[in-house]
């Protein structure tokens, strides 16, 4: 599913559901809940190339020079970068559950209602 042009109301993982306002939201408390479950794993991504972009990178431990948008998680040195799009999001978080052994099945979406068609 593509989700460009739609937005987030609330996401459920593991049975904790989390209100969100923007994809950008929703990347932020994911990649903060999966932290906290394994910190090392999440690190990891920093130099996973798998987990990065092709010339952008999405984690970074300590060095955020190299990120339009980072955001700080946690009390550590460790940022994610925000200025993405929906489905590039999307991509990441499904990457993130498969290495954390997560079903993405258990990764529910709840989308807000757009009627903005309605009105044109």
């Amino acid at each position: 599913m593509r989700f460009t042009h739609k937005r987030p109301f609330a996401f459920k993982i593991e049975g904790q559901k989390v209100t969100v306002n923007t994809w950008q939201e929703m990347l932020i408390k994911t990649v903060e809940i999966l932290f906290k479950k394994d910190r090392a794993k999440m690190e990891s991504f920093a130099t996973d190339e798998e987990m990065n972009g092709r010339k952008m990178k999405y984690f970074s431990l300590q060095n955020k020079a190299n990120m339009r948008k980072p955001v700080k998680i946690s009390d550590v040195e460790f940022y994610v970068e925000t200025n993405r799009s929906a489905n590039s999001i999307r991509n990441s978080i499904i990457k993130m559950l498969q290495r954390y052994g997560l079903k993405i099945t258990d990764f529910k979406i709840y989308l807000r209602a757009d009627y903005s068609d309605l009105h044109n």
